[in-house]
């Protein structure tokens, strides 16, 4: 008799075990995606923090150019730039869906609203889909940033003598 609740105990706890580890596994998914989540959404604040300061330097400049200033033209030019790289980012932004759970504070400044609608179709996702999904967006927010860096370089390029 005790042989056999022994038995039955040890096939119990060997279930337990298993589906222990499974839940691991899927949680394991999870920490990675939040990671995932929080690493792109400091790196788009720390995007629009910088155009936010070359904006303003721009805009330092151009106060002090005349309407006749050869320079005038290239410093219109980067204030064009650096709005519609505000746009690219604004629409890498409206993409993103907020991580269930998530706690990021974003800088104040930063455009970035939650969408409940978006918050709602990941919590029908498994933890592999999330996965993949913030995989894609940190991608996404990568190509966008080398696009937005390259004209930053530009711009220093162009204004190195006046720094």
């Amino acid at each position: 008799m005790k042989q056999k609740h022994f038995k039955i105990l040890s096939l119990l706890g060997l279930v337990l075990l298993l589906a222990a580890c499974g839940g691991r596994n899927e949680n394991r998914k999870m920490v990675e995606a939040s990671a995932i989540h929080e690493q792109i959404l400091d790196k788009h604040d720390s995007i629009y923090s910088v155009l936010q300061e070359q904006e303003q330097r721009v805009e330092k400049k151009l106060g002090k150019l005349s309407a006749n200033d050869p320079d005038r033209v290239a410093y219109e030019s980067m204030m064009r730039s650096i709005n519609r790289s505000y746009n690219l980012l604004a629409s890498w932004m409206e993409g993103v869906a907020d991580f269930p759970g998530s706690k990021h504070i974003h800088n104040s400044d930063s455009p970035h609203k939650h969408d409940p609608e978006k918050e709602r179709t990941m919590k029908g996702m498994s933890d592999q889909e999330i996965l993949d999904l913030q995989k894609a967006y940190k991608t996404r927010l990568d190509e966008v940033g080398l696009k937005i860096k390259e004209l930053i370089t530009t711009m220093d390029m162009y204004t190195k003598d006046e720094n």
